[in-house]
């Protein structure tokens, strides 16, 4: 594929990295993913058992199709890697690469995939042999090249603990502030705003009060009847002991209900104007749209400013089988090349080297969950959502808010960000913990 870095990301250094054989133009900071697009790397993986191309299609570590080996640590999200100098970056369980992988022989031996669970069963010299050959093809990557150092567990207390920095973390972690308690935010990525990022909304502004970037919420309980939230940072585990958690984790990307769906060209909406905005990355040169017009409006100008050409705009139900017009299929070997639609006068196959999805998002609801949160299946929000009280409390001291349970937009999140802060913030004061 040529390149589509169409311009360079303000404020970067340009460096150069490692991809399998070749030596590609990246930013510093920027993720692998995004140099990666840039240069025209659409495949980053193959799927376990068909061996078919990975892309990049969520761009927020929630899937496993651009995990790589990166600088000898295997299964790293490179979407969530950011770019330094002389970084290296390889492709896992290939013979050659993920765009051309000569394992991928196997989908004519194994045309439904590789059941390992009862191949060969009953012949046990034969069953030894191929189990060892499937796990190398259905493996997910090799060892360490060395074995990573221990990384260092610390303690921290705070007043509010607010996890996730998307439009309504920000509003709830303000709105704490306001309330004269402390409070640390805790956001996964480099950046704060969430969604909020793709430009497709009002930046976030800049707060006051101890924001850790980079450090990931991974687990949530009450060792002896106290909160507890284990943090994973690049400097080692943070353990920590707030009185109150506030949970803004918000949603994942959903997938479409098409034929290869997991073709490489198929974007998140929110992650295709993220390439755009930040990293001056087109993901693809002639896309459908497939997104609400709150989405497609400004991402058909971001592509048209980009010097994209629009295949075709569809409501978000054509690639969920509802309604008509609707996906049947994406086409393409090692990448989307069209996508076939059926419409009220017929089925059309209509050329296309991307799709950009805006589908109704799933709440990230595992640490709402840990801590003991119910959920319930909403029609309106076209999944589940977490079930909070009046005041947006989950089980004692935790709260939940924002697209986690069920805000549509980014000013709804907002608004319920502030609701629950200033409920939290009244909770420490109470003492009601």
């Amino acid at each position: 594929m040529p390149p589509r870095r169409y311009q360079a990301p303000p404020d970067r250094e340009a460096i150069s990295i490692e991809v399998g054989e070749q030596v590609i133009e990246a930013y510093m900071g920027e993720p692998v993913a995004a140099a990666m697009l840039g240069a025209g790397l659409t495949a980053f993986s193959r799927s376990v058992k068909y061996h078919r191309p990975r892309g990049a299609p969520c761009g927020a570590g929630h899937c496993a199709h651009c995990l790589m080996r990166i600088d000898g640590l295997p299964n790293r999200a490179a979407c969530q890697t950011p770019c330094r100098p002389g970084l290296r970056a390889a492709y896992q369980n290939v013979v050659g690469s993920a765009r051309h992988d000569l394992l991928g022989v196997t989908d004519w031996f194994f045309p439904r995939g590789i059941d390992h669970h009862e191949l060969f069963t009953g012949v046990p010299l034969v069953q030894g042999m191929v189990q060892k050959i499937v796990r190398k093809l259905a493996g997910l990557g090799t060892l360490p090249e060395a074995v990573p150092a221990s990384r260092p567990i610390r303690h921290r207390r705070t007043e509010v603990l607010v996890v996730g920095g998307g439009a309504s973390g920000l509003a709830a972690f303000e709105a704490v502030l306001q309330a004269g308690r402390e409070a640390v935010l805790l956001e996964a990525a480099d950046t704060l705003g969430g969604r909020l990022r793709s430009v497709l909304w009002e930046r976030p502004p800049a707060l006051p009060g101890q924001v850790e970037l980079q450090s990931t919420a991974e687990f949530l309980h009450r060792p002896r009847g106290t909160l507890e939230v284990v943090a994973s940072t690049p400097a080692g585990i943070v353990r920590w002991h707030p009185e109150v958690v506030v949970l803004a984790t918000g949603t994942y990307p959903s997938p479409g209900l098409f034929a290869n769906n997991d073709l490489p060209g198929i974007f998140d909406a929110y992650w295709a104007a993220e390439l755009m905005s930040r990293f001056g990355v087109l993901p693809c040169e002639r896309p459908v749209l497939c997104a609400g017009p709150e989405l497609s409006e400004p991402l058909e100008a971001l592509f048209r400013q980009a010097g994209a050409e629009i295949a075709a705009t569809l409501p978000p139900s054509a690639a969920l089988r509802a309604g008509s017009p609707r996906i049947l299929e994406a086409r393409g070997s090692a990448s989307v090349e069209a996508l076939r639609i059926e419409g009220p006068g017929g089925t059309e196959t209509v050329e296309a080297d991307g799709l950009v999805l805006g589908l109704p998002r799933a709440p990230a609801f595992e640490l709402a969950v840990q801590a003991g949160a119910e959920t319930r299946f909403d029609p309106a929000a076209g999944g589940f959502v977490v079930c909070t009280d009046e005041a947006g409390q989950v089980s004692p001291g935790v709260f939940a808010c924002g697209s986690l349970c069920a805000a549509a937009s980014p000013e709804a999140a907002a608004e319920s960000g502030r609701r629950v802060g200033r409920a939290a913030a009244e909770a420490v004061e109470g003492g009601s913990l």
